[in-house]
């Protein structure tokens, strides 16, 4: 990094340095700096399918999915045989609520690999948004054959089961995600909700005060 910046400081006009830099800082996850330095690359016409690439992680770990598509998108269309990038999209697509769009780039993914539990995971949060229950809860039950426990897996299949209206099964979910999470107040109340529906004289109301109490 030292030496790609005094490269810089001696010629600023060359894009691969600037890429040079952007790939290293790239390595040790600063993905700001390195998202900063690829597209004044690209500004100064050094790009590649690998570059946009790069830039379309960067920006999606920044949490700005709409830049991380478009990079994404430069990176198909330069190299559609990465795979990896239709999986990228798909969870930029998915933050960006464009579903249909999203459940396709993962669905390309998931045919040349099937074991990697997150892309099942944004799968999921696609069909639950586009209201396909069974498909959500298919995906969900492969995230957690995968990758038992995941994340906030239970909850999320808690979730699609309530909108079901399969509350029995929201409420096993939801058990399980409060013995991963106590601490989550959101849970209990989720839980409460679920109890309250399927009337069957569950004790709702405990739920209701253990989420209050939690604030």
């Amino acid at each position: 990094l030292p030496l790609l910046s005094a490269a810089i400081a001696i010629d600023s006009s060359q894009g691969s340095y600037f890429a040079a830099r952007g790939l290293s800082w790239f390595n040790i996850e600063k993905f700001e700096k390195a998202a900063a330095d690829l597209e004044k690359a690209v500004q100064l016409n050094y790009e590649s399918a690998d570059i946009y690439s790069r830039l379309g992680y960067a920006k999606l770990r920044m949490e700005d999915n709409k830049a991380a598509a478009f990079y994404f998108t430069k990176a198909i269309e330069l190299n559609p045989g990465n795979y990896e990038d239709y999986a990228n999209r798909g969870d930029a697509l998915v933050g960006m609520h464009s579903l249909i769009a999203a459940k396709e780039d993962l669905l390309y993914y998931i045919k040349f690999d099937s074991s990697d539990y997150s892309v099942w995971h944004n799968l999921a949060r696609a069909e639950y948004g586009l209201m396909e229950y069974d498909a959500a809860i298919k995906s969900y039950k492969n995230v957690l054959k995968i990758k038992p426990g995941y994340g906030d897996t239970w909850f999320r299949l808690g979730l699609v089961y309530a909108d079901k209206q399969d509350y029995k099964n929201a409420i096993d979910a939801f058990n399980i995600a409060i013995a991963q999470n106590p601490a989550n107040a959101y849970l209990y109340y989720n839980r409460a909700v679920a109890k309250a529906k399927l009337s069957n004289g569950s004790d709702y109301c405990a739920d209701l005060k253990k989420a209050a109490d939690m604030g």
